[in-house]
């Protein structure tokens, strides 16, 4: 696979500062606020026309919205009503940013009612387009990528992500001409540094987010396949209502993208254990406001396991049928509540759940007598038979790749281990008394996990010598962890 760097030439010219002043000014501010509120239809003047073509490139619209480009960035309805009634006053005002760019600020009440509009000139932009203007871009095949800060990111993302829209699109049954839009047009994925550059560019305080406006993922995650299948099952519908009941929106991204920075391969047997101990019901996750109600650490692998079997059972065509069926403009009565008894029958699901799995990817295993020494010292022994590495860890330790980024920084390493440098390496292992944790540290995600409290019979991780013992499936690492481990106190390595 091939990528680009897109670099933006720096040229220096001299011009009067006037050719770059070309702000809003305050009347063409009132002017905006009036279409705002009374004159919508006046609106269509206002936006920029590169914005426009950006939100509307790959052909998704909802049923029902008149301005996409808004939906986040919008008005509530609320303080609509009291502005429109006069229930409520409002000031404006206008300040001058850099180049020709500008931002009004809108309140209503106090400060804290403030919503904040960006312009060039005098067109409305996103805040995608002002606080991003700036950051380096990089395209790939179906992408292109703007990074807040590139040490973050790494090709081995790009790969991933490219592999998994590929695999989507088989399940979506994307055809040709989709395949050759995204190829066209871009997936536009916001790699930021924190959740508070998040809310600069979406409005919203979060980890990650799909951004329903421009089709973007926006994101702390540098793999956030969950919200890429939240764009993805939109593009393949193209036109549908805004919400969908969150037992099958989120329940799908998790059944085959994950949760920010956890595959399903550690979601999905968390699913099966809450469904088996009965700590979740089925029916408590089918109405949209019982859903909500129940904790996301449960509902969401829950929902996901279910989404699963759905998708397995009837075939995608008819299961996207049913996500469409229970999807409204405005959260109204489709959403509201989804009959068991349009879901196959319980005997299906239950044969489901109690039917033949893999082995675990962590498991408590001993030593078998035909396992291979790979690696011994005081603080860690590895060995390996044909399907499984053996451990006996002190407490953590990274193993290098074949590939090398020396520019890049992992974040899940550096909260791992705070004070400690990293060197590049692929795999971290974490081990406790109660938890085994495998990250990949080139994506930050957790692959795969042992967790006492979610295994029945519930088991401590042994604990022989100082070292506690576990084995994994070789299946879980892309290559053959042969070479000598590296600890993160191992500042030499």
């Amino acid at each position: 696979m091939t990528f680009r760097t897109v670099l933006t030439p720096f040229i220096l010219l001299w011009v009067p500062f006037a050719a770059f002043s070309q702000t809003l000014h305050q009347a063409e501010a009132e002017s905006f606020v009036r279409a705002l509120l009374w004159n919508r239809s006046a609106l269509a003047a206002w936006f920029d026309p590169r914005d426009l073509a950006v939100s509307h490139r790959l052909g998704i619209e909802y049923d029902g919205v008149e301005y996409k480009q808004l939906l986040g960035y919008d008005l509530s309805d609320t303080t609509r009503t009291l502005m429109m009634g006069g229930r409520d006053t409002y000031s404006l005002s206008v300040k001058g940013l850099d180049r020709n760019y500008s931002r009004l600020t809108l309140t209503c009440g106090t400060p804290a009612d403030s919503t904040e509009f960006y312009f060039r000139g005098r067109h409305w932009v996103s805040p995608l387009g002002y606080f991003a203007r700036n950051w380096t871009t990089i395209e790939s095949k179906h992408f292109r990528f703007f990074l807040s800060d590139p040490s973050l990111f790494n090709p081995y993302c790009i790969e991933q992500l490219e592999q998994f829209v590929t695999r989507m699109a088989v399940l979506l049954r994307l055809g040709v001409r989709d395949m050759a839009t995204l190829r066209d047009q871009k997936i536009r994925y916001y790699l930021c540094r924190d959740e508070e550059e998040i809310r600069r560019l979406t409005g919203f305080r979060a980890r990650g987010i799909y951004n329903v406006a421009y089709d973007a993922v926006v994101t702390t995650y540098n793999t956030h396949y969950h919200e890429l299948l939240h764009l993805l099952v939109n593009f393949k519908l193209r036109h549908l209502p805004l919400y969908t009941h969150p037992f099958l929106q989120e329940g799908f991204a998790v059944a085959y993208g994950g949760r920010g920075g956890l595959e399903p391969e550690v979601l999905l047997p968390l699913g099966r254990f809450l469904y088996e101990s009965q700590d979740v019901e089925l029916t408590s996750l089918l109405g949209s406001d019982g859903f909500r109600e129940v904790d996301p650490s449960l509902s969401y692998p829950a929902a996901g396991l279910y989404n699963r079997f759905l998708v397995e059972s009837i075939g995608i065509e008819p299961y996207l049928t049913l996500y469409r069926t229970y999807s409204s403009p405005a959260g109204g009565a489709a959403t509201f509540m989804i009959p068991k008894g349009i879901l196959p029958e319980d005997s299906l699901w239950n044969r489901y759940i109690r039917g033949p799995r893999n082995r675990s990817a962590v498991s408590l295993d001993s030593l078998p007598s035909n396992a291979v020494i790979l690696f011994d010292t005081s603080a860690e022994q590895i060995a390996m038979d044909d399907e499984r590495y053996f451990f006996h860890l002190a407490g953590g330790a990274v193993y290098p790749g074949s590939e090398r980024f020396p520019h890049y920084v992992s974040t899940a390493f550096l909260d791992s281990f705070p004070g400690k440098s990293y060197h590049g390496e692929k795999y971290m292992i974490t081990a406790g008394p109660e938890q085994v944790s495998v990250y990949n540290l080139f994506t930050n995600a957790l692959i795969a996990s042992y967790t006492a409290g979610f295994e029945s019979p519930s088991q401590m991780v042994p604990r022989i010598g100082g070292r506690f013992r576990f084995s994994i499936r070789k299946d879980v690492f892309d290559y053959s962890l042969i070479p000598a481990p590296a600890h993160p106190d191992n500042e030499s390595r």
